[in-house]
């Protein structure tokens, strides 16, 4: 007997707090296609209390009897907040909404690259894509050595010999039949009375590659018997240093002489 009371007071308790319940009705749709927004979230603003949007844009939100404030929230779409809603005990409140797109303008995004040129893999690749006769060396092979200035390292590439540990001699032709450029720019002669670049000045410790062309090709300058030298620096010194280096030489006949030439 006790145990039908205890159902019957359960029933009772039951059936009155469902009837002080009310619920939040409605269709959420798009406002430019009137199609339903599915996917989109029904919710009391400031709680955890939601419902979801079913496929035709119906949703169902059960709720206490009271005034609430209602949030629809919807990726790409811009959020709805609509206070005072009224809820009734028992009582269905019909609440539509038409959701806008959300366009956001985004900022420039700038994506920069940066080529390894001094690796052995990218001049190997270089050496490749030539379509003339083209030997070189990387900072790779360069940092392995301990050569101090480009003169120790130019004479590392087959058919190049260097001459008064300065000027280069390429196939056996001498220094001024041969052309060198420094990051693609002629370089300045440093005798006077012949073209000739002085290796010797240059350290090795900028050096980002050395190629050296032996055969003609459109985009090489055409005075050269012998080859053309491309020296490459390194686009940024990890370090700052510096060195120091003297030499000379003695040219029978013009040095000391009057005038530095002697007839």
């Amino acid at each position: 007997m006790a145990r039908i009371l205890l159902i019957i007071f359960t029933l009772l308790i039951t059936s009155v707090a469902y009837g002080q319940q009310g619920a939040i009705v409605g269709k959420v749709t798009d406002k430019q296609t009137g199609e339903g927004a599915i996917g989109a979230t029904v919710l009391v603003t400031g709680t955890v209390q939601a419902a979801p949007v079913q496929p035709d844009g119906a949703y169902r939100l059960a709720l206490a009897a009271g005034t609430y404030s209602i949030t629809i929230t919807y990726v790409g779409y811009k959020t709805q907040t609509l206070p005072g809603i009224v809820v009734r005990a028992g009582q269905n409140t019909t609440l539509n909404a038409a959701l806008e797109p959300s366009s956001t303008s985004l900022n420039e995004v700038t994506v920069t690259g940066v080529k390894q040129t001094g690796t052995e893999v990218a001049l190997i690749q270089d050496l490749k894509k030539s379509e003339v006769v083209v030997s070189g060396v990387s900072s790779d092979q360069i940092v392995k050595t301990l050569d101090r200035d480009a003169s120790e390292v130019v004479k590392r590439i087959p058919g190049v010999t260097i001459q008064n540990n300065n000027f280069v001699v390429i196939r056996g032709l001498a220094e001024r039949y041969n052309t060198v450029l420094l990051n693609d720019a002629l370089t300045p002669s440093s005798e006077i009375d012949t073209r000739s670049f002085s290796f010797d000045i240059l350290p090795s410790s900028v050096i980002d590659r050395v190629l050296i062309f032996k055969s003609a090709a459109p985009e090489l300058p055409g005075e050269f018997g012998g080859g053309v030298v491309k020296v490459y620096t390194r686009s940024s010194v990890l370090e700052n240093t510096t060195n120091f280096t003297l030499s000379g030489w003695n040219r029978a006949g013009t040095t000391f002489a009057n005038g530095y030439q002697q007839s």
